[in-house]
Parts: C-alpha cells; sequence; structure tokens
C-alpha cells in the first residue's frame, strides 16, 4: 500500500529575492503555528517569516478584524529564534459592514504598537476568497479600495508592499516554485516511491498550450534528475483561477491535447478528478477519454479504502482515493490518500 501526500503546508514557502543573484528563504503563516515548527522551519534555511496580523469578514467578524492567531505567532517565532518577522494583512472588502480601510490599518498599527511588535514590513495581500465575498464591488470600486489602503499605509511611514496571487504572476501557468524543494525534502526523509502531478491552466487566453505545459514540467524534470514513478493530471475547478470555463465542447478538446502530449512523452501517466469535477467540466458523467489510464479519485469519506468507488469517465474501479483533505500532523497540513 503507497501513500502520497500532496504538500499543503500550513504555511506557504516563499522565495524573497533582492536581487538576481541572492535570495532569502521566507514561510508565511495564518494558521496557529507552534514554536516547535517555526524552529523546523528556521533550522531548514528559511530565515523569514511572515504572519498574518489582520483578517477578512466572516462569521462573527462581519467588518474585518485582528486575526486571534497572530500575536501567538509572532511569539512562537520570536522563541524558535527568528528576527526578522513581516506581517501580512487580509483586509476586509466587499461588504457593507466592512470597516474602512483607514479603521483596519489602525486597528492592526494599535495592536502592533501596544504589544510591541517589530515587524520589518507589512504586505498587502490582494486576492479573491468566495468565502469571504470580497473585491466584488467592481473594477471601479475596487481600485478606489486599493487606492484608499495604499494612502493610508503611505501615511503611517511604515514600509510596506502588495503581495497577490501567483494566478497573476503566472498568467499562462508555470512549474510550482515549491516542487524541487519538496521532492528533495521528500528523499531526504526516505521517501523512493514519489509521484507528481500537474494542475494545468485552462481556461484563460494567457494560458500556454498544452504542449508548452507539458514540456515545461518535462524538462525540469530531465534537467534536474527528478525520478518520478508517475505524472498525475489534475482535472478539477478551482474558482480562483478561472480555469475549465471554455464550455463542455472546449474543455473536452483541451482534455484531449492533454492526453496526447503526455501519451507521446512514453511516460506512465494518470488522471485526478472525481464524479462531480468530471460532470461539471465534460458535461456527461458518461464521457470518455481513456478509461485505460489509472485513475486517482477523491472522496472525503476519511476512510482509507477502495471498495466505495462512484464511477464515471469510463472507468470501472480507481487505482488511488485521496480520502481526507488538508489534515493537520507531522507539523503540516497534508492530503490523505491510499493506491493499490
Amino acid at each position: 500500500m503507497k501513500f502520497i501526500f500532496t504538500a499543503l503546508a500550513i504555511f506557504t514557502i516563499i522565495v524573497s529575492m533582492t536581487n538576481q543573484a541572492f535570495a532569502r528563504l521566507a514561510i508565511d503563516v495564518s494558521a496557529l503555528t507552534s514554536a516547535a515548527t517555526f524552529k523546523c522551519t528556521k533550522n531548514l534555511g528559511f530565515e523569514r517569516a511572515i504572519i498574518r496580523g489582520y483578517r477578512e469578514a466572516y462569521g462573527r467578524n462581519p467588518g474585518g478584524g485582528i486575526d486571534p492567531n497572530f500575536l501567538k505567532n509572532y511569539n512562537n517565532a520570536k522563541k524558535a529564534g527568528y528576527t526578522y518577522i513581516e506581517v501580512y494583512m487580509f483586509p476586509c472588502t466587499g461588504r457593507s459592514t466592512c470597516k474602512t480601510p483607514r479603521q483596519q490599518v489602525n486597528e492592526l498599527v494599535q495592536l502592533i504598537k501596544t504589544h510591541r511588535v517589530i515587524v520589518q514590513r507589512v504586505w498587502l495581500d490582494i486576492e479573491v476568497d468566495p468565502n469571504a465575498g470580497n473585491w466584488n464591488l467592481g473594477q471601479v470600486r475596487n481600485r478606489q479600495i486599493l487606492k484608499e489602503f495604499h494612502a493610508v499605509w503611505k501615511s503611517t511611514g511604515w514600509k510596506f508592499g502588495i503581495y497577490s496571487v501567483a494566478y497573476g504572476r503566472n498568467p499562462g501557468g508555470g512549474i510550482d516554485p515549491n516542487f524541487l524543494k519538496n521532492y528533495n525534502n521528500a528523499k531526504k526523509a526516505g521517501y523512493t516511491y514519489i509521484e507528481v502531478y500537474m494542475f494545468p491552466c485552462t481556461g484563460r487566453s494567457t494560458c500556454k498550450t498544452p504542449r508548452q505545459q507539458v514540456n515545461e514540467l518535462v524538462q525540469l524534470i530531465k534537467t534536474h534528475r527528478v525520478i518520478v514513478q508517475r505524472v498525475w493530471l489534475d482535472i478539477e475547478v478551482d474558482p480562483n483561477a478561472g480555469n475549465w470555463n471554455l464550455g463542455q465542447v472546449r474543455n473536452r478538446q483541451i482534455l484531449k491535447e492533454f492526453h496526447a502530449v503526455w501519451k507521446s512523452t512514453g511516460w506512465k501517466f494518470g488522471i485526478y478528478s472525481n464524479q462531480y469535477q468530471w460532470k461539471t467540466i465534460t458535461g456527461n458523467i458518461n464521457w470518455i477519454l481513456d478509461s485505460s489510464l489509472p485513475l486517482w479519485y477523491a472522496i472525503y469519506d476519511k476512510k482509507p479504502v477502495l471498495n466505495n468507488y462512484r464511477p464515471f469517465g469510463g472507468w470501472t474501479r480507481g487505482t488511488g482515493k485521496q480520502y481526507d483533505g488538508d489534515v493537520k500532523f507531522c507539523g503540516a497540513r497534508l492530503d490523505k490518500n491510499v493506491f493499490r
């Protein structure tokens, strides 16, 4: 029985570039993170910690508020030996209950001053969170809100910067910046059976062609002599990426193109999806791409068994199952899987 752990860590690994020849590794955290985890990341060479200090509106915080984990994470990072600590702010936007940009910034500034928190820089996190309903006021008003936050932060005299999601910086798709580091860490930990999955760019006019995307990954694997047993093509909708939104006919054509390119490489590959995603993307739960390929499906029932497969796409059974997602264990958040 093989277990694959997809790397959805409690922190994000960041490479902070100061010039072309020099880089510093950093982590960013929002979930409550122990001093032991911070110590572990510091020992692995991650010199900077970026901690969420302010979070968006949802539930009992309709106007936005200080992240309840902020001070605890800050103190844990200090205990672990971090001396270069930054903070990021996920602002409240898009709701009538949101505090003004000035009120939100002042809340964070006052907390930092009151508790004598020493931060090198504040980052304004600009990204859509469907659960928060933010940035939904139209482009004109969104731009105005950005200008207001910019003006308030500038008036503080503090160092600040902008963070935005990778979909913006890599509009055509690109190599996951954590891939090689995660691969090497897995090898150091003793893993000898390692596979890789590809979340392709689809649905944007800026997306590279299927051949270009596959070639990028193949070349990287060859160049760095990465040994992988199989490549999985991840077929699922991500609302933040705006993928698989070209209609069922075009979606099927794109799937055929990716299939043809991977087949031409001669490499072992398979499909990751589930019944709901397949129907949503292709329009027909029974539409067949290639049922001879291995199938890795997702049913989050917390049961590491393969006897409850729900048929789709012509597959009569699955090779693997993702049975639990975003689970905290071994000091990180990971997905759990079982394979034949």
